[in-house]
């Protein structure tokens, strides 16, 4: 199984409601160096999911908490969406971690 650490986030707005937005990509480190390397679609995230050969993981910055990522429809708008599974951890949930700042 692979296994991608997300640490960062690509993020769109929805029209409606304005604060309504989705993530598009996920930043992984590849090289555990805690910046992301690579770029993954929302598109790629899922379907590497979906297949159940790959996973995907947050790390909280403070509590040092893995939060695995799973494909969920959204509740407003019913798309596919990736979040982190529930815990009782928040700085690890994808919505809280850093937007990503590509060159």
């Amino acid at each position: 199984m692979n296994y991608y650490h997300i640490v960062c986030t690509d993020q769109e707005p929805q029209s409606e409601p304005l604060s309504h937005a989705h993530i598009v990509a996920a930043g992984v480190d590849t090289d555990n160096d805690g910046y992301a390397d690579k770029r993954h679609t929302l598109k790629q995230v899922i379907d590497n999911i979906d297949g159940k050969a790959t996973r995907y993981f947050t790390i909280g910055n403070y509590s040092k908490e893995r939060a695995y990522v799973e494909v969920v429809p959204c509740s407003v708008c019913h798309r596919r969406i990736i979040k982190t599974y529930p815990d009782d951890t928040r700085d690890n949930n994808l919505d809280k971690i850093r937007r990503c700042h590509w060159q």
